[in-house]
């Protein structure tokens, strides 16, 4: 064979491994992988085809928030009212959709609601100078006094045209649901809107110096204010995914999803700090976490161990952050 027609010599294993790890998502992917091979070790029918599609539904409405959340982290920011919003939207639409307003505009005027929610967050936090935290957490408490306020405390039924909540939450082949599809083009169109453009690159430059993004032209105040509304909305699909799941709304729903969504995002990859971060590695945190949620009910373990589990994730986050966080301080 002569040297023109020689064929490209393809990379050793090794390099390609290498290329691999050189992707964000790289370890968050080998972390799923890793629990998943654990738990199929300790359940063999772990990995079946009805867990599988179980993890994943599971993994949706935890998931519809985390990818908002990994947003609003990666611009700098943190949103720990999306637990509220979670309850609030599904109590908007059930409420509208039963006053007879058409289901589809009852969704769609709650979404809206939830984006207004989220701009008022960033307007008070980039105008004021308050950090997110003490904001978001403000409107935590306050909207959900709103939600048991308005639905009184008690179980509301959902009692419009049901092709919503198929729409929202139905099956469609066996275990497999409407929701999984609603995580899956939220992760796509956030990952493209991150990665593909202008704004994106915005995001990462507001969350790793918005000082100097500023001076160099970044849109930084408008950034951050866009991101809590897209947090916020994403947080209102999830709630309304679990109307769609239950057909009930319970006003006890969403305790406690706001750390766990930090937590997913920290084993995507995203930084507490801001400015490092993937969609695709918050989805892959997610469904880490919801494998090991499913996993230790399947072990026989008492559920309070993924509790500690997150807890675990969000302190070793921290420490390995300021662990970074001072190296790069030191280098300059």
């Amino acid at each position: 064979m002569s040297r023109s027609t020689r064929l490209p010599s393809i990379p050793p294993p090794q390099k390609l491994f290498e290329k691999f790890l050189a992707y964000p998502e790289s370890a968050p992917f080998l972390c799923m992988l890793a629990v998943a091979l654990a738990f199929t070790i300790l359940n063999p029918t772990f990995m079946s085809a009805p867990i599988f599609c179980g993890v994943l539904s599971v993994a949706s409405e935890l998931g519809l928030i985390t990818v908002g959340v990994a947003l609003l982290m990666i611009s700098g920011e943190f949103n720990l009212a999306v637990s509220s919003i979670y309850a609030l939207c599904p109590i908007m639409t059930v409420i509208l959709a039963n006053s007879g307003i058409e289901p589809t505009a009852a969704f769609l005027i709650s979404l809206v609601t939830m984006a207004i929610i989220g701009i008022v967050m960033g307007v008070i936090t980039v105008y004021t100078g308050i950090h997110s935290f003490i904001v978001s957490l403000a409107f935590m408490f306050l909207l959900r006094c709103i939600v048991l306020y308005i639905s009184g405390g008690v179980v509301q039924v959902y009692k419009a045209d049901p092709y919503l909540l198929y729409v929202l939450n139905g099956r469609i082949v066996g275990e497999f649901r409407t929701c999984v599809l609603w995580f899956i083009a939220a992760t796509i169109v956030l990952e493209l809107l991150l990665k593909r453009t202008r704004f994106g690159n915005w995001c990462y430059a507001a969350g790793g110096n918005p000082t100097v993004s500023h001076a160099l032209g970044v849109k930084v105040k408008f950034v951050k204010i866009v991101n809590f509304a897209i947090s916020s909305v994403t947080a209102g699909i999830a709630g309304c995914l679990s109307l769609g799941r239950l057909g009930v709304f319970d006003p006890s729903v969403g305790y406690g999803l706001e750390l766990e969504s930090i937590a997913a995002s920290v084993v995507g990859g995203c930084s507490l700090f801001g400015g490092f971060g993937s969609i695709l590695g918050a989805f892959f945190g997610t469904i880490t976490l919801s494998m090991f949620r499913i996993g230790l009910v399947l072990a026989g373990a008492p559920l309070y161990w993924y509790e500690a589990f997150v807890g675990i994730i969000l302190v070793a986050a921290t420490v390995l952050g300021y662990y970074v966080m001072n190296r790069i301080l030191l280098r300059r």
